[in-house]
């Protein structure tokens, strides 16, 4: 909602990678392993950080260490390429990490967090 009025204003946004895999997943009737889903979201967020335009605002709806935080979230080791990868692509000095909004938290085909489980991500991003 927020990327999406901030999109409609003008700015240059780039779109949660995590949505496309599970899209494409939806679509192919298969499910992902955790490691091969992070390795598949880590792909795509860095191809977004590093074909976004250059000197000006880019919002981006999720990214790179969003990866870490994933696996965070699900318990699994995390290899040192990942977290090496995280520490090498860094966005600004300045980052603004929306705050957790229950109020417009909805469950789609797409997310299936629970609202408790979308708090927990929140707190291990933030």
């Amino acid at each position: 909602m927020l990327v999406n009025n901030l999109h409609a204003l003008g700015y240059k946004v780039s779109s949660k990678s995590g949505r496309a895999i599970i899209r494409a997943q939806l679509r192919a009737n298969t499910k992902l392993a955790p490691m091969a889903f992070a390795k598949q979201m880590l792909e795509k967020d860095l191809h977004n950080y590093k074909t976004s335009p250059q000197n000006t605002v880019v919002v981006f709806d999720r990214g790179i260490s969003d990866t870490l935080g994933y696996l965070i979230s699900v318990g699994a080791q995390i290899p040192k390429y990942i977290k090496q990868v995280v520490r090498e692509h860094l966005y600004n000095q300045t980052v603004y990490v929306a705050p957790f909004w229950p109020e417009i938290y909805e469950l789609d085909a797409e997310r299936k967090q629970t609202l408790e489980e979308a708090r927990e991500t929140y707190e291990i991003m933030r």
